[in-house]
């Protein structure tokens, strides 16, 4: 009896940090790292690619958005979900309150390290394109707009073959907290909004972290 079996590899994860920072963060170091050593899975090339805040690309053949075709249909459904209810299925806008370890850090803190949102455990099969946005402290019944402070970043991948990816996304927040006013908030909000999902997509976790500069 023959069986279909899809394949699993896990990718490189995804990171970046806000433009016009004075201080390069390990989160910019990270990325640099993953750019100069592409992963070689079988017969496929898979490259991570960094650019400013407002797109992250994992994928093959360059830079490319993908919007959804129907924006008001990937967005009509909401839900507010715990951390404990993780791994959750991407199959609407969910929300989730991540508590920071730390809160009201000094500048000298900032400077030593950048706080970051860790989206961990990213699952899904790689042969359709997939893209998703990640909000912080936003109005899920009014999104913001990329150039907004709520809005913190995208997750893109191109489609390759029928194989099951597991990668990671992680994203600076340092700035975007003080744009905010939020430095001194015990937790945030996080929302994750699928903008282009054809395959069932699994957020493994969530989590704040602080990368040494």
């Amino acid at each position: 009896m023959s069986m279909n079996l899809i394949p699993h590899y896990s990718t490189p994860s995804i990171c970046y940090s806000f433009p016009n920072r004075t201080l390069v963060s390990s989160v910019q170091n990270r990325a640099r790292a993953t750019l100069n050593s592409d992963q070689n899975l079988g017969n496929h090339q898979v490259s991570v690619l960094k650019f400013d805040r407002r797109n992250v690309l994992l994928g093959l053949g360059g830079l490319i958005l993908v919007n959804h075709p129907n924006l008001a249909r990937a967005t009509e459904s909401k839900k507010l979900v715990r951390l404990t209810e993780f791994p959750t299925a991407l199959d609407s806008v969910i929300s989730v309150m991540v508590p920071r370890p730390r809160r009201s850090r000094s500048k000298k803190e900032k400077e030593e390290e950048e706080e970051v949102l860790s989206i961990e455990g990213i699952e899904f099969v790689a042969d359709k394109a997939v893209k998703f946005d990640v909000h912080v402290n936003d109005d899920e019944d009014d999104l913001s707009r990329p150039d907004a402070s709520e809005f913190a970043g995208s997750l893109v991948f191109l489609p390759q073959s029928r194989k099951r990816v597991r990668t990671s996304l992680h994203l600076g927040i340092t700035d975007l907290l003080e744009d905010l006013g939020a430095d001194g908030d015990s937790s945030i909000k996080v929302t994750l909004v699928p903008r282009y999902v054809q395959r069932p997509i699994t957020i493994g976790r969530i989590k704040i972290e602080y990368f040494s500069a």
